[in-house]
């Protein structure tokens, strides 16, 4: 009995083993599909797209068209090599495949001799042409010319500490910079040239969509997609000190920049920041280098310079014609640059006062400072202090308008009452 029920169990269990796969197989078949489970995408913030070129006027067909007409022929050479290159890469591209179908039909056919010995013919070959094909390409670079070649680098001072701006506006004294026109530039080839050239450059500023190398003839410009090649004849080069004003919420490096005025919309008695607010906007007149380089009616290209005497170096460098550095040390330059002064009044509106409000205008002239030291920044009232948008100057609330939109107020510098709308003044 023992033996019996032994095989009996032990064919059971076989035949369990045998039948599972065919049991699992038709359960398989006869149930019903399953739906794909599609796990939930991640959130993911809008990110601004990065900028390109073209956001800051940087156009292909803008920068081919500068080339200068005796240099012409470079860069239709150098554009030349390059289709030519791309047939013959293309045509690499199919030999090479052609190569790989021989190589695929030895492995699947190769017990047969004469096929065999056919196909093995035939990569030889094609090997061949592949080899011809590659000699015949050609390297990818500008070729300038040995009177390009500028065997002695611009010597620039040792100062060298300079923040060096490309700015795609225009924009004149006392201008407030748009950052999305404004690129960081720097001196020297940091960067990988967007094309490859066969000279030694003087002087190399690069950027993230624009690079300038500066030879003994001219200049080589270059975008991310063209380049052009400029004679120095056909360019019209300035140099002159600018003053530009720059909203900020942080400090800044003052052995980098030159700062002429600075002023916080939250301020101390003593003209520091006020670190109890968070949010503290400063408003800077900061002394640049401006370099101006006029290239035809369609593009000028603005460099703006931290220290003024190494941009004066690179101008000189270009033939610039250059406006001399006024002295901050001399009362009447500083008086010049002053941060009051520079702004014209014309287009302020002058007040049409009443015979009370003339009375107090003329005693706060007399007096020749406001009443109140500390300077309203939302709610401003009748002989409150407040600041001119445009350029910080405080002035005197004399009188409202009963619907808080328009503010009289008596400027101490031009010695007048103007009215202004609430948009005019540094308002919160």
């Amino acid at each position: 009995m023992w033996r019996k029920s032994s095989y009996r169990a032990g064919s059971k269990l076989l035949t369990d083993l045998l039948i599972l796969p065919f049991a699992i197989a038709a359960d398989i078949a006869t149930s019903v599909p399953s739906v794909p489970y599609n796990e939930p995408t991640p959130y993911k913030p809008n990110n601004p797209t990065p900028p390109k070129a073209a956001d800051y006027g940087i156009t292909s067909n803008l920068i081919g068209a500068l080339t200068s007409k005796q240099y012409v022929d470079i860069r239709k050479e150098y554009f030349f090599t390059v289709s030519r290159n791309q047939e013959l890469q293309s045509k690499q591209k199919s030999l090479l495949k052609a190569v790989n179908k021989f190589r695929t039909r030895i492995k699947l056919l190769g017990f047969i001799p004469y096929l065999k010995y056919k196909y093995n013919h035939k990569v030889a070959c094609l090997e061949d042409e592949i080899q011809s094909v590659n000699s015949s390409l050609q390297r990818e670079r500008i070729i300038l010319g040995e009177k390009f070649n500028s065997y002695n680098n611009c010597h620039l001072p040792l100062i060298g500490q300079s923040e060096i701006l490309f700015v795609f506006q225009s924009f004149q004294h006392h201008s407030i910079l748009d950052d999305a026109k404004t690129l960081q530039a720097s001196i020297g080839s940091v960067n990988k040239p967007f094309f490859e050239y066969d000279c030694m450059s003087r002087i190399s500023i690069q950027s993230k969509f624009l690079q300038l190398y500066c030879f003994n003839e001219g200049i080589l410009i270059m975008s991310p997609d063209n380049f052009s090649i400029v004679d120095k004849e056909d360019i019209v080069a300035r140099y002159s000190p600018i003053q530009i004003k720059q909203y900020s919420t942080k400090n800044i490096d003052k052995l980098t920049y030159k700062v002429i005025n600075e002023d916080w919309s939250r301020s101390r008695q003593n003209g520091m920041p006020d670190r109890r607010h968070r949010f503290n906007v400063c408003t800077r007149i900061i002394e640049y280098g401006h370099l101006q380089l006029e290239f035809n009616k369609e593009f000028t290209l603005h460099l703006l310079f931290s220290n003024f005497t190494y941009g004066e170096s690179i101008a000189k460098d270009l033939n610039a014609t250059i406006t001399p550095y006024i002295s901050q040390s001399n009362g009447e330059a500083e008086k010049m640059f002053s941060f009051a002064n520079n702004y014209s009044t014309e287009t302020d509106t002058i007040a049409d006062l009443n015979e009370l409000e003339l009375e107090l205008c003329n005693s706060l002239l007399k007096l020749g400072h406001p009443l109140n030291s500390r300077i309203a920044m939302k709610r401003p009232q009748i002989g409150s202090s407040v600041k001119r948008r445009r350029d910080g100057a405080i002035l005197q609330v004399i009188n409202i308008s009963s619907d808080n939109k328009i503010f009289k107020c008596v400027d101490f510098e031009a010695k007048q009452c103007y009215q202004y709308r609430r948009a005019d003044l540094l308002l919160g």
